[in-house]
């Protein structure tokens, strides 16, 4: 059976790359999405991100989402971390199959909330859009 997925989100998915707790970390938020949990745990001297981990529960997508997005964030000025959204995020994997387009708004949704949580945890609804208000748990 082939794989819905390209090569770039199997590689990422299969190795996937910053994973883990990061020490000292500045900037930190866990989302959850049903039984789905992402948490980015980032390192913020300067105004730049240096240093970028993840935690994951949840589908292939979801931890390729993950590891793709803490390698393209280690480097980069705050203002630039503020334009990813799921469509960024969907174009750094090379697309995802339909039913798996959510793990692109949910990494973006986890990285906004650590940059501008801080250190919170946060519930997403199911179904609900990841913009949308979300309740704090």
């Amino acid at each position: 059976m082939e794989s819905p997925y390209n090569e770039f989100v199997r590689d990422h998915y299969e190795s996937p790359r910053n994973l883990g707790q990061l020490p000292n970390a500045t900037h930190q938020a866990r989302l959850l999405r049903g039984d789905a949990m992402l948490e980015f745990q980032l390192r913020v001297e300067s105004g730049r991100v240096v240093a970028a981990t993840y935690r994951v529960i949840g589908c292939a997508a979801t931890v390729a989402a993950g590891s793709a997005l803490t390698v393209w964030l280690v480097g980069k000025p705050l203002e630039e971390t503020q334009r990813v959204d799921g469509a960024f995020v969907m174009a750094l994997l090379g697309g995802l199959p339909d039913d798996r387009r959510f793990a692109a708004d949910f990494a973006a949704v986890a990285l906004h909330a650590a940059m501008h949580g801080h250190e919170e945890r946060r519930t997403l609804r199911s179904g609900q859009a990841p913009n949308a208000e979300r309740k704090t748990a």
